[in-house]
């Protein structure tokens, strides 16, 4: 079996024009963890909503965030680049014991009404630490038969 690439998860809010500071603190890296990880780089606009620049422009703000990613050299058909407001599903993959049925129960009342549809993976699968041992057509399986809560 093929062991797992670390993966990088990390996102910029869009509220104002980059900098070098920007540049330099985060995307350059963001380049370089292409090489040795699996990335996910998203474009948090929802967040951007709290801060106390917000500016009218939000759109072409996250364009231009993507538009950097891009410039910058983050590769979008080896990792995944996205913009936070367009996910429409979250898929939950909790221990099937009472404790992970609370959890995702508990995470289901928040993230519904942010108009989010919210699954829970079929039972049967490794989690944790151990999601390392299953193998595609387990994963493939789960996510199909996932359940809505």
């Amino acid at each position: 079996m093929t062991p797992f690439k670390p993966l990088v998860f990390s996102g910029v809010q869009p509220t104002g024009n980059l900098h070098l500071g920007n540049y330099l603190g985060a995307i350059k890296k963001f380049v370089a963890l292409q090489d040795t990880s699996d990335c996910i780089y998203c474009v948090v606009d929802l967040h951007s909503l709290t801060a106390q620049l917000v500016y009218e422009d939000l759109k072409d703000q996250t364009r231009s965030i993507t538009a950097a990613f891009l410039a910058s050299g983050i590769d979008p058909k080896k990792h995944i680049v996205f913009n936070q407001s367009q996910v429409q599903e979250i898929i939950l993959a909790t221990n099937p014991t009472v404790e992970g049925e609370a959890t995702a129960v508990y995470l289901a009342r928040l993230l519904k009404p942010l108009g989010l549809r919210v699954t829970r993976i079929a039972m049967g699968i490794p989690v944790g630490s151990d999601l390392e041992f299953a193998d595609e057509v387990t994963m493939s399986k789960s996510l199909e038969n996932r359940r809505e809560l």
